[in-house]
């Protein structure tokens, strides 16, 4: 049974922070942070596996343990700003659908961030039958 945890959000001056320390990182790392908190996200719950599958997925891409936590924040933050607000989750989950469309490399570790809780829920499998439909 996956591990389900509540994320906490940050304080405003926090929040500036993790964000910028975020993009300071480039493009193509705030686009992979983004995706990676939707694909948290997408069932409504956050499991604990699927935080360890994204913290691999970006240890493997990044190498620096620093910058790995760094974004790892900056996941969680988003993940906290979903909680409180549906139309953030809904604005981020449609950003997420279109730079999958244009950076079609981006859809495999999504898939990974599904199936790491061991429960690929009906609100993950809409995701992909859509992107799947579109690519």
């Amino acid at each position: 049974m996956p591990t389900k945890i509540t994320i906490d959000p940050t304080s405003f001056f926090g929040k500036c922070h993790i964000y910028w320390k975020t993009h300071s990182y480039g493009h193509k790392i705030e686009h992979i942070s983004l995706l990676l908190a939707v694909a948290i996200y997408m069932n409504k719950n956050i499991y604990e596996e699927e935080l360890q599958s994204a913290q691999h997925y970006l240890t493997s891409l990044m190498k620096n343990e620093t910058d790995v936590d760094n974004i790892m924040e900056y996941v969680k933050m988003k993940l906290g700003t979903y909680q409180e607000d549906n139309e953030s989750w809904m604005k981020d989950r449609q950003e997420a659908f279109n730079l999958i469309l244009k950076h079609t490399d981006y859809y495999g570790f999504m898939s990974d961030i599904f199936k790491s809780d061991g429960n690929f829920d009906e609100s993950e499998e809409m995701f992909e039958a859509t992107l799947k439909r579109l690519l």
